[in-house]
């Protein structure tokens, strides 16, 4: 994404829900001064609203300057974001949340979290939150390896690596701060795995006093697989059949 497409999404969305909250990608164009990136793709922007009750009016705000979804099937208690929205001549879509993810994991990645910790900056196209720098990281560590669409499904994508510099390298996010806050969570596994195998991309070592077991480093070897032949993570995607359960009686249409 260019940074003209992010000047254009942001003035329309500013104005009904001011300030959003900016997520992933988004947050290195802003702190850049919302200019063109070279060194990360992206293929949309996203967008956090403070309160879910500005949905359908930011909605229409972006859908003023062309954005527009082909899906009307959206489930405001199941889907985190409003279906993407497209422009005709951009290619880069706009989601917009009202959760951060779609199963939110509380004290350690839900929307009071995200606010809590969230700092503002004023832009020539209008006022915006960025979440603290430690909360970036433990975003990115979540959306990869809790996120889940009815699945417990872990990923991990050479673009993380790159968001992993940008938020710990660049910005001196507190790694030690994210292993606290996953381990209270219960989640230590997915952040220590997913650090190893940052760590053996680029040949850094990035938590010292980490202990990693086996399972770790089973999981890093058969993501590195998986970059090679998607076909071999069938293992690591496992239906989750009490969410599954849970979406199938909220969502009659979830089979078609």
């Amino acid at each position: 994404v260019r940074g003209g497409e992010q000047r254009r999404a942001t003035v329309s969305v500013v104005g009904p829900v001011s300030p959003p909250l900016l997520l992933r990608g988004a947050c290195f164009i802003a702190e850049d001064g919302f200019k063109a990136q070279s060194w990360r793709y992206m293929d949309d922007l996203d967008i956090l609203l403070p309160d879910a009750s500005y949905l359908h009016a930011a909605v229409e705000a972006v859908g003023s300057s062309g954005y527009q979804t082909t899906s009307d099937c959206y489930y405001s208690d199941l889907d985190p974001h409003y279906p993407i929205l497209m422009h005709p001549l951009l290619p880069a879509g706009i989601e917009i949340h009202q959760r951060c993810m779609r199963w939110p994991v509380a004290g350690l990645m839900d929307n009071a979290t995200l606010l809590s910790k969230a700092s503002t900056i004023d832009s020539p196209f209008g006022r915006f939150m960025l979440p603290g720098d430690t909360m970036r990281l433990a975003y990115m560590v979540a959306n990869a390896q809790i996120k889940d669409n009815g699945y417990r499904r872990r990923v991990f994508r050479l673009r993380d690596v790159f968001d992993f510099v940008g938020v710990v390298e660049r910005n001196g996010a507190s790694l030690d701060e994210a292993h606290a806050l996953f381990e209270r969570a219960g989640r230590e596994d997915e952040l220590l795995s997913f650090v190893l195998a940052c760590e053996r991309v680029l040949e850094c070592c990035y938590l010292p006093g980490a202990v990693y077991r086996d399972r770790h480093r089973r999981w890093v070897k058969a993501s590195f697989a998986g970059l090679r032949d998607p076909s071999t993570l069938k293992g690591y995607v496992v239906r989750d059949w009490i969410r599954l359960a849970g979406s199938v009686a909220a969502r009659p249409r979830y089979w078609n």
